[in-house]
């Protein structure tokens, strides 16, 4: 029996991660209100827009857009960065899991393991994308948010194989999920 997965893992990083997003959700707001300001010569031609922003558009507008544009340059091109994935193998050792890849070197004792959550995703008519994703919630020392390793399988065929592999980890809570695109939650198997 086979005890190595070849897998594709995002690492999550607690705070990073969302602090980044939010801030990206800020520069979106804000690049709306700044169009809101583009209203009135919203049919006009780029002459006479580039006319209503020089002349019409205040300052302090002008400073604060350019401020959100630079912020934005840096935090699209990190955000996608750290949603990447990186090709690894996931081997499951006798009460530990390891996952060994490029830049990735996790030895993980089935104690430090709080939850596995295991989702078969599915398109919006219910049909499988044949792809399985395995959330690995890591349990922390200090009052941190939960560091969660995020895999997928590249074979999906290896699936039932990877699932017996497993549960042979009777420690383990582990919970099977149908996630749906609209993600309604998920209806627990």
């Amino acid at each position: 029996m086979n005890n190595s997965f070849e897998v594709r893992v995002r690492k999550k990083i607690p705070y990073i991660n969302d602090f980044i997003f939010i801030l990206l959700i800020i520069c979106f707001i804000a690049f709306w209100i700044v169009d809101l300001f583009f209203l009135p010569v919203n049919n006009t031609s780029g002459e006479i827009q580039t006319a209503w922003y020089i002349l019409v558009f205040p300052d302090f507008l002008k400073n604060i857009l350019f401020y959100i544009a630079i912020a934005f340059i840096i935090l699209l091109p990190l955000h996608l960065y750290l949603r990447q994935y990186k090709n690894a193998v996931l081997t499951f050792l006798p009460g530990a899991v390891s996952i060994i890849g490029h830049k990735l070197n996790y030895h993980l004792a089935t104690d430090q393991i709080k939850k596995v959550f295991c989702m078969d995703e599915m398109d919006r008519y219910g049909i499988p994308k044949g792809k399985m994703i395995f959330y690995f919630y890591i349990k922390r020392r200090r009052r941190i948010k939960e560091f969660v390793i995020r895999a997928r399988l590249k074979n999906y065929e290896e699936m039932d194989q990877f699932m017996e592999q497993l549960i042979k980890y009777e420690t383990l809570e582990i919970r099977m999920f149908d996630v749906n695109i609209n993600f309604d939650a998920g209806k627990e198997i």
